[in-house]
């Protein structure tokens, strides 16, 4: 019974949030992609609300009900029926009578199964599409048949832009920056490529400390329309970091909000948990938090990454499983092997079935298997390295939601009374999940 309660209640909000747009008309910013779209959403966000009245999708709400929940700017249930109905009631208070509703709504939009995406906009008409990177080998890829089937499923998010719509896609990954509008709507791109409209340039890890050897973010000159600024994101390292800040403030600019403006905005921002967030470590270590989920392309950018981090001590990968890559799994998880082998790490820990493979064709590459380890869990795999690590080291811990890995960022940080608060899936229902 209660699950038939909670599908009607489901249903009700998501009739209410299209009756919410009509009543009030907000601008709708969506963004997809499969690199980096909650980082994105959430950099857009810091970016507009200098200027704006603006709400996002909170965490990742991107889904079928994660999106009307958004736009009634109501939490989850979970599994309690009490809170699904009073979102009900408060869905129809919204209808019923007039509030300050936000001029501009951010909406995270994904695409976990073919036809998610052209369900949801037979009644979403974005004003702005901003489309991350896909990748070769894309997370989701094991549920549609082709790479192709998963941009197709992307790209309905940008036919559905309302004809005088604006498309901001990024212009370093081959399979994005192919996508183009249907219609007569503008076409903008960003990133580091010299042909982006919005680009950056290389970027330089920031450091501060004894001997400047502890990482607090990254910069690069963000150029447009011929003027220079530079663009600083703390709390967290990656160029994948400053392909975020930078998609945020192209569109600040599409939007009209200064160029200086928008940089500044990220003086306070503050990067989403598990996206290489930059953790105080346990033994004066340094944690790089980067677990809230894995794919091929992330994988790389996060372990280029952590080879180019100065510091005094020694540098390990923890890697888990990538998941939901279908039959490109296994030599998926073979060629980051390769490259942790390529790279030079000091120690490796894999965790998780498919993630043991990284190890073996590591150490088939020419790694030293004395220097690899393999956990099945995230929570022995932190009791592992605890043992190991010494002031000074760096670890970077990824794998996908599945594997759970910040349980062991968890193990490893100097205060795990702040992971409420740093950490990714704190939710008590997250939590209980296995």
């Amino acid at each position: 019974m209660k699950k038939i309660l909670r599908s009607w209640c489901i249903a009700i909000l998501q009739w209410q949030a299209k009756q919410v747009l009509k009543k009030y008309k907000p601008k709708i910013i969506a963004v997809t992609g499969s690199v980096g779209k909650t980082s994105t959403k959430d950099a857009i966000y810091s970016v507009l609300a200098t200027r704006l009245h603006v709400r996002k999708s909170e965490k990742s709400f991107n889904n079928d009900i994660g999106i009307p929940l958004t736009i009634l700017g109501l939490p989850t249930g979970w599994r309690d029926i009490t809170i699904w109905i009073q979102n009900v009631i408060k869905g129809f208070g919204l209808l019923l009578f007039r509030t300050q509703y936000p001029e501009w709504l951010i909406l995270e939009v994904g695409a976990r199964t073919p036809g998610g995406i052209p369900n949801t906009v037979t009644w979403l008409k974005p004003d702005i599409v901003v489309i991350t990177k896909i990748g070769t080998v894309p997370v989701h890829i094991e549920f549609f048949p082709t790479l192709q089937d998963l941009v197709l499923e992307k790209k309905a998010l940008s036919d559905a832009l309302k004809p005088e719509g604006i498309l901001l896609v990024n212009a370093d990954d081959p399979t994005t920056s192919a996508i183009m509008p249907t219609g007569n709507q503008k076409r903008y791109t960003y990133g580091i490529s010299t042909l982006a409209d919005m680009k950056i340039g290389s970027p330089d890890i920031l450091y501060v400390g004894d001997e400047n050897q502890i990482p607090t973010g990254i910069q690069a000159m963000y150029t447009i329309a011929n003027e220079e600024h530079m663009l600083s994101v703390y709390n967290t390292v990656g160029a994948h970091a400053l392909d975020n800040a930078l998609a945020a403030c192209a569109v600040g600019s599409l939007v009209h909000i200064p160029a200086d403006t928008c940089v500044q905005s990220f003086l306070k921002h503050d990067a989403p948990p598990g996206r290489m967030k930059l953790i105080d470590g346990i033994k004066d270590t340094l944690l790089i938090d980067d677990t809230y989920n894995a794919s091929p392309i992330a994988t790389v950018s996060a372990l280029e990454t952590l080879q180019m981090i100065r510091n005094k001590g020694r540098k390990c990968a923890m890697l888990g499983d990538m998941l939901e890559l279908g039959v490109q799994s296994h030599t998926a998880h073979e060629d980051i092997g390769k490259l942790v082998h390529d790279l030079g790490f000091d120690f490796l820990v894999t965790v998780g079935v498919r993630a043991k493979t990284i190890g073996e064709s590591a150490c088939h590459s020419g790694f030293s298997s004395d220097r690899w380890q393999h956990c099945d869990t995230a929570e022995r795999a932190g009791d592992f390295i605890d043992d190991w690590i010494e002031s000074g080291d760096v670890i970077l811990l990824k794998a996908s939601q599945g594997i759970r890995l910040e349980r062991a960022v968890e193990r490893l940080m100097k205060n795990p009374q702040d992971a409420e608060k740093l950490l990714a899936r704190q939710d008590s229902a997250w939590k209980e999940t296995k």
